[in-house]
């Protein structure tokens, strides 16, 4: 399956679940012949924040159960748009 198509799937599981106010993608790559792309819901008008910042700010880690209803949300969502069963 083409990564674009793959990506676009993931962001549109993304606002289904996290319903954020759009969903960007952002690519990188350097050396080995390798590319990242993150996919990543956006808040608000200016929702990056400088690593300063968040260097400064406490990490809050999610219970367990929290990340396991995260994650099977996101399957059952991309499981919709592929007509396939997840988790």
């Amino acid at each position: 399956m083409p990564m674009m198509l793959l990506v676009k799937r993931m962001a549109l599981a993304i606002k289904a679940v996290f319903t954020p106010l759009q969903v960007v993608m952002a690519t990188s790559g350097v050396g080995n012949r390798h590319v990242h792309v993150h996919v990543l819901p956006v808040y608000g008008l200016y929702d990056v924040v400088p690593r300063a910042e968040l260097e400064r700010q406490e990490a809050h880690t999610l219970p367990p159960e929290e990340l396991t209803r995260v994650a099977r949300d996101l399957a059952d969502s991309l499981g919709m748009l592929t007509g396939e069963s997840r988790l």
